[in-house]
């Protein structure tokens, strides 16, 4: 309604009605009309009182339809990040943790919206982000991967790169359909629908810089090492509370499981009072769902890396190749 009220100037509201309809939404209200400015029809004319019944069949078939190229975009994604990963020695764990990680971004997107009374259909969106994230963090993971093998120096940066910048990325889009006010009732301040979502992206790359791409890199780069005859110098480095090699750095699997522990108690704190002092509203369900969801997504793909990181660790061949 905005961009066609002030970004086109259309002050017809048969015309802007016309517009709405081959967009599969409801005409404007008369109140919608007076807020834009709108010269309003004929005065026996009446413009419709915005429903609150449940939408037509012919407004269930759009939706029905709009919502087709999701499924596409989600499979196509799913199978160019399956090719990809078969170039890679952890093919599996790229997939399964590469979906993980998409699924969070749907997730904070439709909780941070599902409380808007004002929102659009934000699946599409969250089709789009899931998409965009699985793809840039299977090829960030298969670059560092191979740019690690052959004892690249960029490797580590190269990936962290990717998915910070596909994590601004995916942050610009959001902004798109998420409010700038506060639409969570709590009882105490709490943030913008588009601050709520930054403050879950910033927890989400807490899992990419210190549970998942280093440990991942520290483990590629080790397996070089050591097929390069250096099993002396990974064995030494494997001793140590922070793992560094020339080109990367890394907490061992101990001091990991211990900033899990730390997550999981902040995690619980927080959950604690947010739902403590969350209001009631009717998509409540909805909302405290989708907080489960992303909290049972989060752990779950910390915890694979975890255990992917410490089993591939203690299986290193340490002891079978010597120093050169």
């Amino acid at each position: 309604m905005a961009i066609l009220a002030t970004g086109l100037a259309i002050v017809d509201v048969q015309k802007i009605n016309d517009v709405l309809d081959l967009a599969g939404y409801a005409p404007l209200t008369t109140a919608e009309a007076q807020m834009f400015h709108l010269a309003l029809p004929h005065a026996s004319v009446s413009l419709p009182v915005r429903s609150t019944t449940p939408p037509n069949h012919r407004r269930s078939f759009r939706t029905t339809k709009a919502r087709l190229p999701t499924a596409g975009i989600l499979l196509a994604s799913v199978t160019i990040s399956c090719l990809i990963a078969a170039s890679s020695g952890h093919g599996l764990f790229l997939i399964v943790t590469g979906m993980l990680y998409a699924a969070l971004y749907a997730d904070s997107l439709l909780q941070e919206s599902a409380l808007d009374t004002s929102r659009a259909d934000v699946w599409p969106v969250a089709a789009w982000l899931s998409a965009l994230m699985l793809l840039s963090s299977v090829a960030a993971l298969a670059i560092d991967e191979w740019l690690a093998s052959i004892g690249n120096p960029a490797a580590l940066a190269l990936s962290l790169g990717i998915t910070l910048i596909a994590a601004a990325v995916q942050w610009v889009i959001s902004r798109t359909v998420l409010s700038e006010s506060v639409v969570v009732p709590l009882r105490f301040q709490a943030h913008t629908a588009q601050a709520a979502h930054l403050k879950n992206t910033s927890y989400f790359l807490v899992i990419v810089v210190l549970f998942w791409v280093p440990p991942f890199h520290c483990v590629a780069a080790m397996q070089r090492e050591i097929r390069t005859g250096h099993s002396l110098w990974a064995k030494s480095a494997l001793a140590h509370r922070v793992i560094v090699g020339k080109d990367f750095a890394a907490l061992n699997p101990e001091l990991l499981w211990f900033a899990f522990a730390g997550l999981g108690l902040l995690a619980l704190a927080m959950a604690v009072r947010l739902l403590e002092n969350l209001s009631s509203h009717p998509s409540q369900n909805r909302y405290t769902a989708l907080l489960y969801l992303r909290a049972v997504l989060y752990f779950l793909l910390v915890l694979i890396c975890l255990f992917w990181y410490s089993s591939e660790l203690g299986s290193l061949p340490l002891g079978e190749v010597g120093q050169p």
